[in-house]
């Protein structure tokens, strides 16, 4: 059993005895859950592109139209995927205690996050929503009609200008 499989069983057991002391059937939980929790170390799954092709894209994204530049990097930078990136919202970003964040709705889990964001991107966004004059309701990447811009569009155009400039991705 893999420890983080392993720590969600823990987790449950404890959440039924929470719920045993709080209808009154046991006064205390028996065991103390942090002393049974397995050390879960994170596994990067790197489905997308090679190191060497991230650097030139990088080096490459002054090439880029803007609006791809600036959804290439919420891709690399918070690993959103791309139908999230297309779906955002004008008032999706925000500054809370002095750092930047932003909220997307997640389709695959049906549910929105909230993520830290760097404030270089933050800057960045800001000033595009205000340039291409985005109201707080409106997505911030638009297609030609005016709705959300498509992933499967922005994918194409992204290998598309890829191959243009000789990046094989």
């Amino acid at each position: 059993i893999l420890p983080l499989t392993y720590n969600c069983k823990v987790e449950d057991i404890h959440k039924f005895f929470m719920f045993m002391v709080v209808k009154g059937m046991m006064e205390k939980i028996p065991f103390e859950k942090k002393l049974y929790l397995k050390k879960v170390v994170p596994v990067h799954h790197d489905r997308a592109l090679s190191e060497d092709i991230v650097e030139r894209m990088l080096g490459a994204l002054y090439l880029f139209p803007e609006h791809m530049r600036l959804m290439y990097l919420h891709l690399w930078c918070l690993g959103l995927r791309v139908n999230e990136v297309c779906v955002i919202r004008g008032n999706a970003y925000y500054e809370k205690s002095g750092e930047a964040w932003i909220r997307i709705y997640q389709n695959k889990m049906k549910a929105e996050k909230t993520l830290p964001i760097p404030k270089t991107l933050y800057a960045l966004m800001r000033s595009y929503i205000q340039k291409m004059e985005r109201k707080p309701d409106e997505y911030v990447f638009q297609s030609q009609k005016g709705g959300a811009y498509n992933a499967s569009t922005y994918c194409k155009q992204m290998v598309d200008k890829c191959n243009e400039i000789g990046i094989g991705c």
